[in-house]
């Protein structure tokens, strides 16, 4: 038999996939979309995000963990294990003290955990690799591999989010009205309920000696609140004013009225033109307590004002409203719609023969760069070099030749690079691409292939 050579097919690492299958010893998280394994076992490019997920919106931590298959005929030197975990916190962002983390098992050691990720309110994907043995630090074994679980765990204390308002407008008498009425409103609250102001056109007024000096003054029952809920941070009445100035500085005042008690603000100086006043009360003053709902559905809002001048000079409102302002702690849902681990290794080799080629061509090709000069000299430039290669003919016999041929056409598929050994020079025998294989048949009787080959030097 003609003299053989030997390609070895080599891969720098390749990757096993590993998804949930079962669940393992903690089913903590609360589940959407069925058993809690299979709502995040989604293969790695076709995750289904708020179709199927795990969560948690507890201040305590929480935690899953899931089996994952055993290897099957995949061998070679370990190099690390990657768990991933696609998450969010639904539907704005966590606490800054939210946990989430990845977690490991071998057998039925301890949990080992992953550095803590931040979420948004958007899925990411996050990841975390071990190079060793969570349990004791040795090198990953197959074995090891196959006693693997994965999960994660996550908290979600409560979070104050943006501050929020309602606003409420006159919609009923008050239980005064003192104020006289001007324009098409038949009630003192119908002149100032306006959402934009309407300036003169529907007023109340005191004139000169009518008002906070007589004891006189309007309120108006505002609208109650409807689904808002949380914690009240303050109310603010504001009113639309304008006041005769020619005599005197006329001032307008702001009030409210809950639970049968009225409480007035401070007398503010008001200009001739209308202009936006506000008075601001952070707690019930009937209370001193914080506002309730109950509360800000008992209020009524009013003012009085004063006039200094002739009987002719008035102080006008046109708008009236109160501005309630307050927020909500909640805990957004921690979910997790996919979880898998990643095993990266060192694939064993394949060893192939093949006779010794018919022909066999070296190159070694580089990349230059001329110029001519008008007095007839030449510069050249060695840029790079641009092949170095091996090119490489022979043939092989019956159907032990084609077996060998079809395999390494097929290995080739899922190789890095090869090295070649056995062509008696040094020249030959190194690491190599394999840019081109191709075989055919060229005679019958007996059955013989023609191969070839074209490398790249690695």
């Amino acid at each position: 038999m003609t003299a053989t050579f030997t390609i070895t097919t080599k891969r720098s690492s390749e990757n096993l996939y590993l998804y949930p299958n079962a669940a393992g010893n903690m089913t903590q998280l609360t589940s959407s979309g069925g058993a809690n394994y299979t709502c995040i076992d989604e293969e790695r490019l076709d995750y289904d995000d708020d179709t199927s997920y795990v969560y948690n919106f507890a201040v305590s931590v929480a935690s899953d963990i899931y089996i994952i298959p055993d290897h099957t005929t995949e061998s070679g030197a370990i190099n690390y294990v990657q768990v991933y975990g696609r998450a969010k916190a639904h539907s704005y962002g966590p606490s800054s003290v939210a946990t989430y983390k990845l977690l490991v098992q071998v057998g039925s050691t301890a949990t080992k955990k992953s550095t803590n990720f931040n979420l948004s309110n958007t899925y990411n994907p996050f990841t975390y690799i071990w190079t060793s043995q969570p349990t004791d630090s040795t090198i990953w074994s197959w074995n090891a591999i196959d006693n693997l679980k994965i999960g994660v765990e996550c908290s979600s204390p409560s979070i104050i989010d943006a501050t929020q308002t309602l606003t409420l407008r006159p919609n009923a008498y008050g239980g005064k009205s003192d104020a006289t009425i001007y324009g098409s409103g038949t009630t003192n609250y119908e002149s100032v309920d306006e959402i934009t102001s309407d300036s003169d056109n529907t007023h109340n007024w005191f004139q000169s000696g009518s008002g906070w000096n007589e004891g006189n003054y309007d309120l108006y029952n505002i609208e109650d609140h409807t689904t808002q809920t949380g914690t009240i941070t303050n109310v603010t009445v504001y009113g639309t004013f304008r006041g005769s100035t020619a005599a005197g500085t006329p001032t307008m005042t702001l009030g409210i009225s809950e639970g049968g008690t009225l409480t007035w603000g401070t007398a503010k100086p008001i200009h001739s033109s209308y202009q936006l006043y506000s008075e601001t009360w952070t707690t019930n003053p009937r209370t001193a307590a914080a506002w309730a709902w109950a509360s800000i559905d008992d209020l009524e809002i009013g003012w009085t004002g004063e006039c200094p001048g002739p009987i002719t000079y008035k102080v006008r409102c046109t708008q009236m409203y109160a501005v309630v302002s307050y927020y909500n702690s909640s805990s957004p849902q921690i979910r997790t719609t996919q979880v898998y681990a990643k095993v990266n290794y060192v694939p064993s080799t394949n060893t192939f023969y093949l006779n010794k080629p018919v022909s066999i061509e070296k190159t070694n090709k580089r990349e230059v760069r001329t110029e001519n000069f008008w007095d007839g000299s030449r510069s050249i430039w060695d840029v790079k070099r641009s092949q170095k290669g091996l090119h490489m003919s022979g043939f092989e016999e019956g159907s032990a030749g084609e077996t060998r041929l079809n395999n390494i056409f097929t290995t080739l598929n899922y190789t890095d690079f090869v090295s070649i050994t056995g062509l008696d020079s040094t020249l030959y025998d190194t690491d190599y691409f394999i840019q081109d294989f191709s075989f055919r048949r060229e005679a019958s009787q007996p059955t013989i292939y023609w191969w070839d080959m074209i490398l790249e030097e690695y």
